[in-house]
Parts: C-alpha cells; sequence; structure tokens
C-alpha cells in the first residue's frame, strides 16, 4: 500500500522499513542520504540491523560477517566485543559513510574492528568497501574467537600477566 509523506510523494510501505526511517523522511538531507545507502547496500547484498544508532540513519550489516557464519544473537555479541561489519551515515554537508569492520574489540590486527570514514562522494568507497567485505568473508572465526577469548593474538592464557 501507498502512502503519502508531508511532500505529497508517494512512498511504498516496504521503502519505509521502519517507523524511525519515515519520520527521517521529512529531512530531505537525511532522505537523500538514506535512500542512496539503500540502493547501495541492498545491491551489495547488505541487510537492515534494525538497531538504534543515533546520528547514523539505517545501519546496515554485511551478511558475509565471520566468513558467512551466523552468530547470534548479534545484541549479545556487541555487548561482548565482537562486531559484525556494519555501515551507517551521517548528513552534513558532505555526508560520510561509516564502515564498522567485524572483529574484535580489542583483537590483534587481523581480528580488530576497526572504524573507517569516508565521503559517500570518494572515488574510494567502492574499492573500501570490496577490501571490507573480502576481509569479512575469508575471516577465520575459530581464530577470532581465540583472539577475543585469549587476548591479542600471540598471547595465550600461559602468556597473560595475571
Amino acid at each position: 500500500m501507498a502512502k503519502q509523506n508531508d511532500h505529497n510523494d508517494h512512498v511504498d510501505d516496504d521503502q519505509l522499513g521502519s517507523a524511525e526511517y519515515a519520520s527521517r523522511f521529512l529531512d530531505p538531507d537525511r532522505a537523500e542520504l538514506d535512500l542512496w545507502m539503500r540502493g547501495l547496500f541492498r545491491g551489495l547484498g547488505w541487510t537492515t540491523a534494525h538497531r538504534d544508532i543515533g546520528d547514523y540513519g539505517e545501519l546496515w550489516q554485511y551478511p558475509g560477517s565471520f566468513a558467512g557464519q551466523e552468530l547470534n544473537p548479534i545484541d549479545a555479541l556487541h555487548a561482548s566485543g565482537i562486531e559484525p561489519m556494519e555501515a551507517g551515515a551521517t548528513a552534513g554537508p558532505t555526508p560520510i559513510v561509516h564502515l564498522h569492520t567485524c572483529g574484535v574489540h580489542n583483537g590483534c590486527p587481523d581480528h580488530r574492528s576497526v572504524d573507517r570514514q569516508l565521503s559517500w562522494d570518494s572515488p574510494e568507497l567502492p574499492a573500501v568497501l570490496r577490501e571490507l567485505q573480502q576481509h569479512a568473508d575469508a575471516l577465520d572465526t575459530g581464530a577470532m574467537m581465540q583472539c577475543w577469548a585469549f587476548g591479542s593474538c600471540g598471547r595465550t592464557a600461559r602468556e597473560r600477566p595475571w
């Protein structure tokens, strides 16, 4: 069923996805950015993460995170310091795409989750997305979990000072 917003534009229910998204639709800058993000990330097979992310608008999650293994529940993983690959964007004069790689908060360089920020019109964005998706696709989840459980790789429980 089609609805109308305050600007008399027709919007399908499945385009809105949530009341939060619908409320942001009245802000033209935010709407343009969210629709651009939807086109980009849906086209790459990403899904919406359905969690509160403040200024980032809709949060997108890469289903290939953790080599495509489904780890549930994601909210519990976040609380434990294990992060799937996600993306959001902040509006402004130059919108910024925020990319969060999958991994662990305090991991080694191979397993650490890091944030990357690029302008939405950066010519580097497609290559960076490909690189990060390839990393997520190839991530050895067993080694990542060892890194998470026992500290940065190379440090086992016996090597810990405590």
